[in-house]
């Protein structure tokens, strides 16, 4: 029952993390957000689409005769779309709360755990919902700091401001 609601219902909770960070921003990171989640959802859902017509991978239930965990269409498995869906949005927050993001880039491996456990993914299509994810985010949250000019509000662990004067 655990791995079910995981592999199912995950995607919603990191959705609402998100919302919950972008709450907490300023107004030009709140734009900047909008606009990072806006760009990666259109090129995400191209690397998606474009990796799924490349490569066919039949789900483990077809391949193996197993039954999986909870019902699910026998179509191509590849590349995972709700672990492309969670990585891109924990990416996306990483660009603006590190620490949080990367927390979310956890549950979203382990939300593409589940499925594997679940028996409708195999390791490889979580790897690429990964990849895709993050490049994608990282596409949306490049652009959207470069439009917004909010680059001073974004900080990497090596660019920490130090609060001494001089």
């Amino acid at each position: 029952m655990l791995i079910t609601a995981v592999a199912q219902y995950t995607v919603f909770a990191v959705l609402a993390c998100a919302a919950v960070v972008w709450l907490t921003l300023g107004q030009r990171e709140r734009l900047a957000m909008l606009i990072a989640f806006a760009l990666p959802v259109v090129v995400g859902a191209g690397l998606l689409l474009a990796s799924a017509v490349e490569w066919y991978d039949p789900r483990p239930f077809v391949v193996d005769g197993t039954i999986p965990l909870f019902p699910h269409a026998p179509d191509n498995g590849f590349p995972s779309d709700h672990t492309v869906a969670a990585t891109l949005v924990a990416g996306v927050v990483m660009g603006f709360r590190l620490r949080i993001g990367l927390g979310l880039l956890f549950v979203s491996i382990v939300l593409g755990a589940s499925r594997v456990a679940a028996r409708v993914h195999h390791v490889p299509d979580i790897a690429a919902g990964v990849l895709i994810g993050l490049a994608a985010a990282a596409v949306g949250v490049t652009l959207a700091h470069a439009a917004v000019g909010s680059w001073a509000v974004w900080r990497l662990p090596w660019h920490r401001a130090d609060p001494r004067p001089g």
